[in-house]
């Protein structure tokens, strides 16, 4: 809702990734069924992230965050 609010707060990238992340989170910890869709949200939600900011600070933890979303999604679609 920040960024909805305040679409020019000097905060926006930082704002971006907590989106990214808090999705991250919510997939990993919900119930079996919902994992892999809100595991594919957090990927449009990173892919979102690196357009707006293609060169941030936050890469690392996000190319971290991609490799697990990938694997889980890998694992998920052989059960």
């Amino acid at each position: 809702n920040a960024l909805e609010d305040y679409p020019a707060t000097k905060d926006k990238e930082h704002l971006s990734f907590l989106i990214v992340k808090s999705s991250y989170l919510y997939a990993l910890n919900s119930v079996e069924e919902k994992k892999i869709e809100r595991l594919t949200s957090t990927l449009e939600y990173y892919s979102d992230f690196k357009e707006k900011f293609p060169k941030s600070a936050y890469d690392s933890e996000l190319g971290g965050i991609v490799k697990d979303c990938n694997r889980n999604i890998q694992q998920l679609t052989k059960k």
